[in-house]
């Protein structure tokens, strides 16, 4: 399916989570979901999700009835490039990166992490859920000669930008950021920060504010 006109960084948060919710209804047997239920759900606005929706569906649906639950899944992974195999490699492996190492949910998004990449000579060479950790000074050959366009930044913070400028120059377009620090990085490749911490603060916080709605 061809896009109809690129989506927002927002907008690409977001599909994943409308898939994920979408598979769901899927395995209870709902077959047509509708944009305030979602709205509801996603606490957004019905606007935001029809336009949401209507950027990745080849259907526009029909108003007050829904639209069809499979059909979106096919839609939002079609347009997310879950039917095309892409690579991707770790580089960092400390305790997280090992866990990415193996983690089979990737596969689901069409994603394949390749092996790993790490700066102690004790882990280079080594196997890691299955997966061979390589010297940095391999970076650039093996990401040009397996096309890999991913990395997975697991790096202490103190060395993340390093390892970033690194994975730049050697081809890598798009960055999965887990150390808690800003990536100064060209304007043309994509990075997502997930900060760990902060995501846990977050949800502690929800808590707090849940629990205080019932006192």
């Amino acid at each position: 399916m061809e896009n109809k006109k690129k989506a927002t960084a927002r907008q690409m948060e977001r599909y994943p989570l409308y898939l994920a919710y979408l598979k769901k209804l899927q395995s209870r047997g709902v077959s047509i979901v509708t944009s305030p239920s979602l709205a509801k759900i996603f606490h957004s606005s019905e606007e935001q999700v029809r336009k949401d929706l209507h950027l990745i569906s080849r259907s526009s649906g029909k108003p007050g009835s829904g639209r069809n639950v499979h059909e979106l899944i096919e839609d939002i992974e079609d347009f997310l490039g879950y039917h095309h195999q892409k690579y991707a490699i770790v580089c960092g492996v400390g305790n997280l990166g090992s866990a990415f190492m193996g983690y089979t949910g990737f596969s689901k998004a069409g994603i394949e992490v390749l092996g790993g990449f790490d700066i102690d000579k004790s882990k280079t060479g080594t196997f890691v859920r299955g997966k061979r950790v390589f010297s940095m000074k391999k970076l650039q050959t093996i990401v040009k000669d397996s096309d890999i366009r991913i990395a997975i930044l697991t790096t202490p913070v103190e060395a993340a930008q390093e390892c970033a400028d690194q994975l730049v120059a050697a081809g890598i377009r798009a960055i999965l950021n887990f150390a808690p620090t800003h990536l100064q990085v060209p304007e043309d490749i994509n990075v997502l920060n997930v900060d760990l911490a902060a995501t846990l603060s977050v949800l502690a916080q929800n808590i707090i504010e849940k629990e205080s709605e019932y006192e």
